[in-house]
């Protein structure tokens, strides 16, 4: 319990800090309508002449919606592996192993708290304003609660992606290229500005056997076109990546703190 405490602890300081900016959350809510507007733009004109036919199995609508949870997934999330590559690079990370707890479970309950927040301000603004203009048919209290566990489990996913390749930095020390590669990977592979449904079926297996379905298609497709059957292979895949990243994390983190030892610090 006093560890579950420690960690809360760090969870509602994070929660606290990204309150005391309102006026930054009130410019990235206005920043994702901004994106979710001018991509449902390109939309609608590959619509234009027949509004109500379904692309992949996805009408006008529900890929106005997908869009928008892509980038609310996307933009809710703090630059962790700028943050903590800075960490590592910076040499901070040294002192945390005089500390009371884990410098990666540390940074997980921080960020996750700004995220939480962040999100939690998007969707109230988001849904709100988007409702007035695009209705989301066939919406359940099923659909929506499925939805919550399957966005929860891609932010946890895409910290351990992330924190995997941050702790590069005890090796490469900057890791800007390393991000940059990421965010293009998940652009493509997570399926961010169109369902993967429509990528060709080649790719689509490929894609399948990748952690990155779970980060941005897997919620944005459960919200939209919710189906049982896939939603809880969805979780499934989560899951297992997310104890396999751990695994990475727990033996690079190791690998890496025996550097820093050698090094004398």
């Amino acid at each position: 319990m006093k560890k579950i405490n420690k960690y809360f602890s760090i969870f509602k300081v994070s929660v606290r800090d990204r309150l005391a900016y309102p006026l930054e959350l009130l410019y990235a809510n206005i920043f994702i309508l901004l994106i979710t507007f001018v991509m449902s733009q390109i939309w609608v004109v590959i619509y234009a002449e027949h509004p109500e036919k379904l692309i992949a199995g996805f009408s006008l609508g529900a890929m106005i919606w997908y869009v928008f949870m892509t980038e609310l997934i996307l933009t809710s999330q703090p630059q962790i592996i700028l943050t903590l590559g800075e960490e590592i690079k910076s040499g901070n990370v040294a002192y945390v192993l005089t500390k009371p707890y884990s410098f990666m479970a540390y940074y997980f309950y921080f960020s996750f708290g700004r995220t939480i927040v962040t999100m939690l301000v998007k969707v109230l603004f988001g849904v709100a304003i988007l409702s007035w203009f695009v209705t989301l048919a066939n919406v359940t209290f099923l659909s929506i609660l499925a939805t919550i566990i399957a966005v929860i489990l891609a932010l946890v996913l895409n910290f351990m992606i992330a924190g995997c390749i941050s702790l590069l930095a005890f090796w490469l020390e900057d890791v800007h290229s390393m991000r940059f590669i990421y965010q293009k990977i998940v652009f493509i592979f997570g399926g961010l500005l169109f369902p993967i449904d429509i990528y060709p079926e080649f790719l689509r297996k490929i894609i399948h056997y990748l952690p990155f379905e779970g980060i941005l298609y897997g919620p944005a497709k459960t919200l939209v076109n919710f189906d049982l059957a896939y939603w809880q292979i969805l979780v499934a895949k989560q899951s297992v990546w997310i104890l396999a990243f751990i695994i990475i994390i727990k033996i690079v983190y190791a690998q890496g703190i025996k550097k820093i030892n050698l090094n004398g610090g």
